[in-house]
């Protein structure tokens, strides 16, 4: 459980084709919780497909947004070019609303 200090947008059509909070925060966690140095989301994985309001948001909220309870993290040394193509293909199909669309976290 935890509280959101703000709305968390999981519309298909702003997180598929923008960078939103909640992919940006499930990046986030994902980076912290493997100690990389970068984390890379496709935001097909996201499938609530509305706008959660500020709040508590309890563990049904977080099955509602990633319902695919087997979905792992697999963490891989890339170089940068890689990680570039990776980033490319992420929007390449822009603007058509495909869960490609990248939600990407960098250590700082």
């Amino acid at each position: 459980m935890f509280y959101a200090e703000c709305e968390l947008e999981t519309r298909f059509g702003r997180i598929r084709k923008s960078e939103q909070n909640l992919p940006n925060f499930l990046a986030d966690v994902m980076r912290l919780e493997t100690e990389s140095d970068c984390s890379l989301l496709n935001t097909g994985t996201i499938r609530s497909d509305f706008v959660f309001q500020r709040g508590i948001m309890k563990l049904g909220d977080i099955r509602l947004m990633l319902p695919y309870g087997g979905d792992l993290i697999l963490k891989v040394e890339l170089t940068g070019e890689q990680l570039v193509k990776v980033l490319e293909n992420g929007v390449s199909k822009y603007p058509a609303l495909e869960g490609r669309w990248p939600a990407v976290c960098f250590y700082c």
